[in-house]
């Protein structure tokens, strides 16, 4: 389910990944002999073998990876009733700021509509409801540039809030000042962090590698978890 903090925004929404079936890894054939009278620009390299059972363990954590996605497709199946809750907050305790307010508004709307075709991309895939797989690589891909335009909000909720903190701070009050500018640019981080993927995600072919995508992903983890390190010390 989206992290959904009832006062602001969702803290992270997961990204949205079609889950498949892991592709068994091939071991892979002797190498071919090169004629030394064929023309090449440059020596073959040899191809490295994989044993068996290298390719057996590779098999099992492919299918482990597979099954932990699953789960967290499966989780986040509820995300509508944090996106219930997180609208029922913003409608009957709304910020104080009109702009503020516009902002989380609006990032309600394409938090609920990111959801529900999550949902049913989701279901799709497992058989639950009936939508062909080429509607759901749209909904998969329109559901990530929902998550895309939540995160661009989120930019600019986060610089509102600033702008408004900093206007109405008081002299004297360092010490908490300093706790607020430490939990923001951690939102901050998060954000910037998750900003890349959402517009890999929301792109055929994407656009980042498969490396960067775990780097990133590693980064915001990483973040989460020194915030909560600190709020359970």
């Amino acid at each position: 389910m989206a992290d959904v903090q009832l006062d602001a925004v969702p803290v992270a929404i997961p990204e949205p990944a079609i889950i498949t079936e892991p592709t068994a890894i091939l071991e892979t054939s002797e190498p071919t002999t090169v004629d030394a009278h064929a023309s090449a620009p440059e020596a073959i390299p040899e191809p490295i073998a994989v044993s068996a059972p290298h390719a057996l363990t590779a098999r099992r954590l492919a299918a482990l990876y597979a099954l932990c996605s699953d789960v967290r497709m499966f989780a986040r199946l509820f995300g509508l009733f944090g996106m219930w809750q997180w609208g029922k907050s913003a409608i009957l305790t709304p910020s104080a700021d009109p702009v503020e307010r516009q902002i989380v508004n609006a990032q309600v709307l394409v938090n609920t509509i990111y959801q529900v075709l999550e949902n049913g991309a989701y279901l799709s895939s497992k058989g639950v409801l009936g939508w062909t797989p080429e509607k759901q690589g749209k909904a998969w891909m329109w559901s990530s540039r929902c998550w895309a335009a939540h995160t661009a909000l989120e930019f600019v909720r986060l610089a509102r809030e600033r702008q408004v903190r900093k206007r109405k701070a008081v002299v004297g009050e360092k010490g908490e000042e300093a706790v607020k500018d430490l939990a923001w640019r951690r939102e901050v981080w998060i954000n910037a962090g998750y900003a890349p993927l959402t517009i890999h995600w929301s792109l055929e072919g994407g656009i980042i590698s498969p490396l960067t995508v775990g780097l990133l992903g590693s980064f915001v983890g990483a973040v989460k978890m020194n915030r909560l390190w600190e709020a359970t010390a």
